[in-house]
């Protein structure tokens, strides 16, 4: 045999020993693919998503399963972030272990437009819409404009802030010692006298007002800012 095909031979044979050693053991991909239908058919149909996973160990070596594999969340639930996966075969050499998934999940949240300073009332031009991975924030995110629009902001917030909840609170709309307007209505007649705020209110919240002509302490609830509404 010459030399030449010598090494065609040997070279067949390494092929062959590695194919055959190969078809003996479950391949990460398809571990990896039982991983991944259980999250796409957990998170929402309409969820824009992506999923990386861990490499598993080049070292491990299981057996091919004679069963479709099975795949389970360790907590029950995919979220944002990192999960632990299960996948088990169920066959006659059965063996199951968990691999790490990193999943992206990608929603439109709400930012600002530009610097905002602690007590500023955020309007509609400072506010707008971004889409962005969600899984590396902790804190729940907004998602709609209008639960952030007229809102107050609880701290000094950057330009391109994305905000959470943490971030704005109910705008104090009357503050205390304030001149205030007081409104009284009923379906006939509407009249409008001056008084003192006794405390700060947030829109929709009942506080107590000095009328200045009567010196009474009245109650109202806050309609818009510096104004409380009396109803007849």
């Amino acid at each position: 045999m010459t030399m030449q095909l010598l090494s065609i031979f040997l070279l067949g044979l390494c092929t062959l020993t590695q194919s055959t050693f190969a078809g003996e053991f479950q391949t990460p991909e398809s571990i990896y693919t039982a991983a991944r239908l259980l999250i796409d058919k957990t998170l929402e149909p309409t969820t824009e998503h992506e999923t990386t996973f861990s490499p598993l160990d080049p070292r491990l070596q299981l057996s091919v399963c004679e069963q479709p594999l099975e795949a389970f969340s360790a907590t029950q639930t995919i979220k944002p972030g990192r999960n632990a996966i299960s996948v088990k075969c169920n066959s006659m050499k059965s063996w199951s272990l968990y691999v790490s998934a990193q999943v992206k999940v990608y929603q439109d949240v709400v930012t600002l437009t530009r610097p905002v300073k602690r007590g500023e009332i955020l309007t509609e031009d400072m506010l707008s819409i971004k889409r962005v991975d969600i899984s590396q924030f902790s804190t729940p995110l907004i998602h709609d404009l209008n639960v952030a629009a007229h809102k107050q902001a609880a701290h000094n917030l950057s330009q391109g802030a994305i905000l959470n909840e943490r971030d704005i609170t109910q705008a104090i709309l009357i503050k205390r010692g304030e001149n205030v307007t007081i409104s009284s209505s009923n379906p006939s007649l509407s009249i409008q006298m001056q008084g003192i705020a006794q405390m700060d209110g947030v829109q929709g919240q009942t506080i107590r007002v000095k009328n200045t002509s009567s010196d009474k302490i009245i109650s109202g609830v806050v309609t818009k800012q510096g104004t409380v509404a009396i109803n007849r």
